[in-house]
């Protein structure tokens, strides 16, 4: 992950590995990809109930 300088990530953030952030994040946001782009709150509530569910699943 390179996060550029000037940029801020929000609480409660995840950012993809390898991801390149040029523009800050917002709180409860996903940020992926090279450059980035930011999801809503509602994908990380998806992410957590997987991660619940599916054995072995990281987030």
């Amino acid at each position: 992950m390179i996060v550029l300088p000037g940029v801020t990530i929000g609480n409660g953030s995840v950012i993809g590995a390898g991801s390149i952030v040029t523009r800050s994040i917002s709180e409860h946001s996903l940020a992926v990809g090279n450059p980035h782009a930011a999801s809503s709150a509602k994908l990380i509530e998806r992410a957590e109930k997987m991660s619940e569910e599916l054995p072995g699943f990281l987030l």
